[in-house]
């Protein structure tokens, strides 16, 4: 089963359960593989976000998975980046507003 890599997981805190949850409906990119958060929230040092993101995407993730484009778009086009230099190419979702779901892209740097 594919994965969909999430560089950037946006959060808010929730007062009910006292804990950071997602502040977006990732279900509908669920359809595409398991979804798996590299980052939460905002980044405190932008060199440590990059490490776990570069680590994440070339140790974890294979040809056929996808990174979400959601969050921090600078930690998005840091993992766009880490996969076109382990597979010549990144395999992206994106959220197409007018059709209400993710669209896949490939992107080739």
């Amino acid at each position: 089963m594919a994965k969909v890599f999430i560089p950037n997981l946006p959060t808010r805190y929730d007062n009910v359960t006292q804990k950071r949850i997602p502040s977006i409906d990732l279900n509908p990119a669920s359809v595409f593989g398991e979804l798996q958060p590299i980052f939460e929230g905002k980044p405190s040092n932008y060199d440590d976000a990059f490490d776990a993101i570069e680590d994440c995407i070339k140790g974890e993730m294979m040809p056929g998975d996808y990174i979400l484009s959601v969050g921090d778009v600078i930690l998005v086009a840091a993992a766009i980046l880490y996969a076109n230099e382990a597979f010549d190419c990144a395999r992206v979702l994106r959220w197409d507003r007018q059709q209400h779901r993710y669209e896949k892209v490939e992107v080739k740097l």
